[in-house]
């Protein structure tokens, strides 16, 4: 009788449950009975199952469960199934000897694409890149579209995390001709909502607008992370209006996504997102009841939300507090709330949210306003795409409206103009010698 076996055997009869009871319509009472003695090892969702109706910890059985199981595919099965669960960190051990035992096998290919996305998970971009390209080497060699697809999509969300637009975009076009070279329309779609992300955060608005619509015409029934796509489109289409100060609009698509999160039970992370998002443009229509009631909606949804995921979303709310205690002539409070709000950006290192909290921060202490705004030029140059610079400044710019530092906001306005003229001879000159 193997270890495996002997866990899930004393587990059953601890809880006083018959084969039947444990093994209900997942398998035969004799099957379960083989695997409690060792003569079979059970399949990674039966295996799940065992666990949940025994409630025993799936990550240490998973860990029996490797040493036992020579088959890499099903090992990676299980990993997957942890890592959604959000034990990324637990599953590492395991997946990081996994290369080894897939190599020159068909699973090859899913145990890199696997082992990136636990990178990602973890923050661990630049190891993260090494698995989704080898992961897109092994499937290519094997014409496996669909995986290789998958794996270029992952590096551009990765790419897209580290903000680097760029080379997320380029990935992620990458994986929409794979996906279509494979046959793989889901994918397409996927990518084509990736893509608009991309291009929102690297401050094209009008492309990320495009791409959006595109996805939410589409009536096809996909998800992604649990959600279904079209009401994350809607999301970015929410925020692509609001940047273009397109506040009605905004509004009633960010109402759209509300409602479908709530009508499809998607609760959690991304109503947290509308509600946040609905305080902003309310907050810029100086609505700060209404905003404010938004703001504590999408803190008490966060309260149940993963760690990995909530800090980075808490941020955002965190920088709206701040704004809608300016405006209610607050200024300890919205001091308080715009430095911590700092310190998170700083920590999570988005240069957008760097940037609008030195605004507050320089409203709030006019004394140390030279240091912010050295502060802001030197987030802008660290910006790599000229789109992402014209954003960033032009996004200042309208941030210091109204205010006493209006100048200020002129001279980076002035400088998203020079910036977009930049970008009008580069395209120009890539244009000629693309012609050429």
């Amino acid at each position: 009788m193997g270890r495996l076996g002997q866990r899930i055997r004393s587990a059953r009869v601890s809880k006083g449950m018959s084969l039947n009871a444990v093994a209900g319509t997942a398998c035969t009472k004799a099957h379960l009975s083989a695997i409690e003695l060792g003569k079979v090892r059970p399949a990674p969702r039966l295996l799940m199952h065992i666990c949940r109706v025994l409630d025993l910890p799936l990550d240490e059985l998973a860990a029996e469960y490797a040493s036992e199981v020579s088959d890499p595919g099903s090992i990676r099965v299980l990993c997957e199934s942890l890592r959604v669960q959000g034990e990324a960190q637990k599953v590492l051990p395991l997946l990081e000897v996994l290369p080894q035992k897939a190599k020159g096998t068909l699973s090859e290919p899913a145990v890199y694409l696997e082992l990136g996305r636990v990178y990602t998970c973890l923050n661990r971009f630049a190891d993260a890149q090494r698995e989704f390209a080898n992961a897109i080497d092994a499937a290519s060699h094997r014409a496996m579209w669909a995986v290789a697809a998958e794996a270029l999509f992952e590096l551009g969300v990765a790419c897209c995390c580290q903000g680097r637009y760029k080379d997320a975009i380029e990935s992620l076009s990458r994986s929409a001709r794979t996906a279509l070279k494979g046959g793989a329309g889901r994918s397409v779609l996927l990518t084509r909502f990736c893509l608009g992300t991309c291009f929102l955060r690297a401050g094209m608005h009008k492309t990320a607008l495009d791409l959006y619509e595109g996805v939410c015409s589409e009536n096809v029934p996909v998800t992604y992370d649990g959600t279904p796509l079209q009401a994350l489109a809607y999301l970015g289409l929410g925020v692509a209006h609001y940047n273009r100060q397109e506040y009605d609009k905004a509004l009633r698509a960010n109402d759209l996504v509300i409602r479908m999160l709530r009508s499809s039970a998607s609760e959690g992370k991304y109503l947290a997102d509308a509600f946040n998002n609905r305080a902003v443009y309310l907050l810029d229509l100086g609505e700060c009841d209404e905003a404010g009631s938004n703001l504590l909606q999408a803190l008490k949804l966060r309260r149940n939300e993963d760690k990995q995921w909530s800090g980075k979303r808490i941020l955002l709310s965190v920088t709206e507090f701040a704004r809608l205690h300016l405006q209610r002539k607050r200024p300890l409070l919205a001091k308080k709330a715009a430095e911590h709000g700092l310190t998170l950006a700083q920590r999570y290192r988005d240069v957008f949210e760097q940037g609008r909290l030195h605004t507050l921060l320089m409203a709030l202490s006019p004394n140390e306003s030279d240091r912010h705004k050295a502060a802001i030029s030197r987030l802008g140059g660290e910006l790599a795409m000229p789109e992402e610079r014209v954003y960033f400044y032009s996004a200042i710019g309208r941030f210091l409206r109204n205010t006493e530092f209006e100048a200020v906001g002129t001279q980076f306005l002035d400088q998203a103009i020079r910036e977009s003229e930049n970008l009008s001879v580069l395209k120009r000159k890539w244009s000629h010698e693309k012609g050429r």
